[in-house]
């Protein structure tokens, strides 16, 4: 097999190529408006949401036009979360809390793209900021946190599978990666205005050989590896030199976690009967249909991503 690094690499160079408003919301047109048909069919990774969000008078100050109206643009901002669609948004005005209210319908697809999981770890999906950008840093430092705990447990379960030490001291080293990551990403979150989400880690899972391979192939050699990508590749494309910087720096160590990954998996092969294995190959292959299609149908993003024929190379050469 093709060294991990060298596959995302030559990867990276082909991606280079209703109700009345209440009298403290005056000054505040009545906002409600459809921005697009929601038509695509809701399945597994794709749905769409009502919601609503609440933010103070002197954020929304923040968000108005240059009429100090309420825009698409601001209903964008609040609404969604940088890689969700909005459908539709309606200004409820001030609520008894004293925050302006927003009624949200959106359309996402669960890409994923930050961190690595494991077994009962919830990543962040909806961080919270005053941009698209500071909203996406504060997900992306819950996830590189939840990364910290996630190679602790798998450093835990190798040791009770008795996979060899060497596995586990490198998950141990990764750990260390992800704090690197987390301080990282923290800075960037504050800088930018974005709000830490609490974290959860949940317990160590009591689990199967089998179920370990399965989640490992899912978050470790599909998913890192994605992440990885999308990190080397925003870190040679984006226009802002601090997050070029960060992200440059974490997707050359997440090309070493997903190495560690893929040695994972051949280690957890060797110890599964040839029907386990079979039940690895597949669900791994499914992974990558799954991310594949996601990512072709991925809205508008405040940040780059990989086209989706470069993920597809990926896939192909992953799992070759």
């Amino acid at each position: 097999m093709i060294p991990i690094p060298v596959v995302l690499s030559s990867l990276l160079t082909s991606c280079t190529e209703a109700e009345e408003k209440d009298t403290a919301s005056e000054g505040f047109n009545d906002f409600s408006q459809t921005f697009r048909e929601c038509t695509t069919v809701e399945d597994y990774y794709c749905w769409t949401s009502q919601t609503t969000q609440d933010i103070s008078t002197e954020e929304l100050t923040l968000l108005l036009d240059a009429n100090g109206q309420i825009s698409e643009e601001t209903c964008r901002t609040v609404c969604t979360q940088g890689y969700e669609s909005l459908c539709s948004c309606s200004y409820d005005g001030v609520q008894e809390t004293g925050f302006h209210q927003f009624s949200c319908e959106t359309y996402a697809c669960d890409i994923p793209y930050e961190g690595r999981g494991n077994g009962e770890i919830c990543k962040d999906s909806s961080g919270r900021g005053l941009s698209p950008v500071a909203r996406w840093s504060a997900r992306a430092f819950h996830a590189e946190a939840s990364s910290v705990a996630a190679f602790l447990q798998i450093r835990t379960e190798l040791k009770r599978f008795g996979a060899p030490e060497s596995l586990q001291n490198r998950c141990l080293q990764a750990s260390c990666d992800e704090i690197k990551h987390a301080r990282a990403m923290a800075a960037l979150t504050e800088t930018l205005g974005g709000t830490h989400s609490q974290l959860n880690f949940g317990a160590v899972p009591q689990r199967s050989l089998l179920a370990f391979a399965i989640d490992n192939v899912r978050e470790g050699c599909v998913n890192e590896a994605y992440a990885a990508l999308c990190a080397l590749y925003q870190g040679e494309v984006l226009p802002d030199s601090r997050l070029r910087t960060a992200l440059k720096n974490i997707g050359e160590d997440e090309m070493r976690h997903v190495a560690l990954s893929y040695d994972i998996h051949r280690w957890c092969m060797t110890q599964l009967s040839d029907a386990e294995q079979e039940i690895v190959r597949a669900e791994q292959k499914k992974a990558f249909a799954k991310l594949y299609q996601n990512v072709q149908h991925r809205s508008k993003t405040t940040l780059p991503y990989p086209p989706a024929k470069v993920v597809l190379a990926m896939s192909q050469a992953l799992c070759a």
